[in-house]
């Protein structure tokens, strides 16, 4: 192998890092994503890198995408048909008993992925325990296979979603059923919940499963697509696709199990500032990648990512698959500013993405953006962007900043200003939220940014939230790509069968942990790994009575009662650490056990590389520091900056894929990872 190659495609720009695996060199590539058709724009930036077809075709591929992701939030998937137990066809539309907003008489529950008219009840029916109530006959398969054609004839259903009651427990009715599906529509997508979702809890399992299916056509496309591009540039091996749970699958299986991709794009940077926090001895980290469309933030704890099994395409709308948890807002480089009637400034969720981009653009692009702010403020260079590939228009951004700050009584310096700190603050305030609900303090923790627009607001929003310390890592711009390049392939299993703590069986709990272990395994060493994986194993559990379970790690063992007596402690323990209080002497429930194989893969030893050890004076721009007060900052090169370099904010530091501005009271040092330290007063 030559290169192991990452590219990450996101809403505005799409990032490639490779790294030669003999020399340790680092390539990097930054261009226009193409939403039409993202293809092209991961074709452009492997053209940009200048990787030669011979070394691509030695190369390693990894891949991440927000292609389902924006599918999803778009509502632009697929039309299903939903295959559900008769008397339950309307559990996707009641949803759930809460609301989002309490008091709100107009508020209307989110839009389901399927319509009603879509949805057929099958008359089959299995009790809690799995046992046939009413049993699924072939005359019952027979008339759903007569209905799906029915329709097929009259109107365009792509996929085909089976959700029975009980199916977590006993999947035999679902089997019956896609046996028959695979003979009679070979070419249609189908989702079945036992395989996407065993998990109790109706509605959950539903949409899950619903959500599966609803990106299925759109992720065989995309990876058939995909595939024949690469061949063309003479890659032709096997290649990966980044999880939600931060690990890695084999391209082949993502048409099988696209829900597990959809936080595809935004894992690869948690993981590479989990690697650096650890290279660093920096062990508490928030995260925020703020490209060109959003910003995304997550927690790492102790040198540990925070993760999550529930995670929502909008609120109301869950899907349980193990995902890391990471939070997303509106405010990326091209979020726009905008007015509302009552005369207050917002900054985003719309993005102006790539096209047509900012309006400094210059591609037909005339609303205000973060990034037209920075420009007319003096901290984007015009001619230095993605490393003179594309030169920004001053001009254009000017007049769409005075149309914005006429509406407000402001000019065009005021307007940007008032834009950057709205946009700070957003972020700050989910950092904010997001450290309190976990019950962590954001002042103990370091802030490392990314994103092409991460490094110029991350001093400002560190010192919002009362934090010390900012880093910002090499090659910021592109640093989720390298994240794909770090990762390890993973397989998650889940078996849901409801214990009490009172009544269990050991020897069927040791017997079905045995079960998902080497499904683990198996599906693993199917993906190519050839080893013997890590195994990672946990349980969800409560105290009887309650409704809602915790997440226990759990050893990797043969179990006993000595051993679940330690678990049962753990158990107690977490629970009086999320809601303040233990109820130990009660019965606890065990609800379902999770099971990991986690495939370790060679870390790529890369190194950073500077133009020379002696100090390169640094040219100066004029920078706005306030409406009134504009001063010339000195224009540092990151890669004239070596190892024990010192900077007295305030000042700019620009590479080609991203800038860092230093506020006032800061001060800068590189440390011998090439990692920029940055201390706040």
């Amino acid at each position: 192998m030559d290169l192991r190659i990452g590219i990450d495609t996101g809403g505005t720009f799409t990032d490639l890092v490779a790294v030669d695996e003999i020399t340790g060199e680092i390539i990097t590539s930054k261009m226009p994503s193409t939403p039409s058709d993202p293809i092209i724009g991961i074709l452009e930036t492997i053209h940009s890198s200048e990787i030669t077809p011979e070394r691509l075709a030695r190369s390693q591929f990894i891949h991440g995408t927000t292609v389902l992701t924006n599918c999803l939030i778009e509502r632009k998937g697929a039309r299903i048909n939903l295959l559900i137990t008769k008397g339950f066809q309307d559990i996707p539309y009641i949803q759930r008993i809460n609301r989002k907003f309490h008091y709100d008489l107009q508020w209307e529950k989110p839009i389901p992925l399927v319509r009603r008219r879509d949805t057929l009840g099958v008359a089959e029916r299995l009790n809690y325990k799995g046992e046939k109530v009413i049993p699924l006959t072939q005359a019952e398969i027979e008339r759903v296979i007569r209905h799906l054609k029915q329709k097929a004839k009259k109107e365009n259903s792509e996929a085909v979603a089976v959700c029975f009651l009980f199916s977590y427990v006993n999947a035999e009715h679902e089997k019956m059923i896609l046996r028959e599906m695979k003979k009679r529509f070979p070419e249609m997508p189908i989702s079945v919940s036992h395989r996407v979702a065993p998990i109790w809890r109706e509605y959950e399992r539903v949409s899950t499963t619903l959500a599966d299916a609803y990106v299925k056509p759109l992720a065989r496309r995309y990876i058939n697509n995909l595939e024949r591009g690469l061949a063309e540039q003479g890659l032709v091996g096997k290649w990966s696709v980044m999880k939600s749970n931060g690990g890695i699958m084999d391209a082949g299986t993502v048409p099988d199990y696209p829900v597990n991709i959809l936080l595809s794009g935004p894992a690869g940077g948690v993981i590479a500032s989990q690697h650096y926090g650890q290279m660093t001895g920096v062990s508490d980290l928030v995260t925020i990648d703020m490209g060109g469309t959003s910003a995304d933030v997550a927690l790492i704890s102790n040198c540990q990512i925070l993760t999550t099994t529930d995670f929502e395409i909008e609120w109301g709308l869950p899907v349980i698959v193990p995902a890391l948890e990471i939070s997303t807002i509106g405010a990326g480089g091209g979020s726009i500013g905008w007015v509302d009637k009552g005369g207050l400034l917002h900054v985003g969720p719309q993005s102006a993405g790539s096209e047509p981009g900012p309006a400094c653009y210059d591609r037909g692009g005339s609303m205000p953006t973060i990034t037209d702010a920075n420009l007319a403020l003096g901290r984007l260079s015009s001619d230095y962007f993605l490393g003179g590939k594309m030169e920004l228009k001053v001009e254009l951004a000017w007049k769409a900043l005075e149309i914005l700050g006429h509406k407000m009584g402001l000019n065009p310096i005021e307007a940007a200003l008032a834009m950057v700190e709205v946009a700070d603050e957003n972020m700050a305030s989910t950092i904010r939220l997001k450290t309190i609900q976990a019950g962590l303090d954001p002042r103990k923790f370091s802030l490392i940014a990314f994103g092409g627009a991460g490094p110029l607001h991350a001093c400002s929003i560190a010192r919002k939230l009362g934090m010390r310390c900012v880093m910002i890592p090499p090659h910021p711009g592109v640093f989720s790509a390298l994240g794909l390049l770090l990762a390890d392939l993973r397989v998650d299993k889940v078996w849901t069968k409801a214990y009490r703590s009172d009544t269990l069986r050991i020897e069927e709990i040791n017997e079905g942990l045995k079960s998902i272990k080497e499904l683990a395994r198996s599906e693993l060493k199917a993906q190519g790994y050839p080893g013997d994986p890590l195994m990672k194993l946990s349980m969800s559990m409560r105290v009887l009575g309650q409704n809602y379970e915790l997440e226990i790690e759990v050893p990797d063992q043969v179990f006993t009662q000595e051993s679940l007596e330690k678990i049962y402690e753990l158990f107690h323990k977490k629970h009086e650490d999320t809601y303040g209080y233990a109820m130990r002497g009660e019965v606890i429930e065990l609800i379902s056990f999770n099971a990991s194989a986690i495939g370790v893969t060679k870390k790529p030893a890369y190194k950073v590389e500077h133009e020379s050890a002696k100090q390169v004076l640094p040219e100066t721009r004029d920078v706005y520091l306030a409406k009134d007060r504009k001063a010339g900052l000195p224009i540092f090169k990151r890669e004239a900056l070596t190892p024990g370099s010192r900077i007295q904010g305030p000042a700019i530091i620009e590479e080609p894929d991203s800038t860092t501005f230093l506020v006032e009271d800061s001060f800068l040092e590189v440390d011998r990872f090439g990692v920029l330290m940055i201390s706040l007063a």
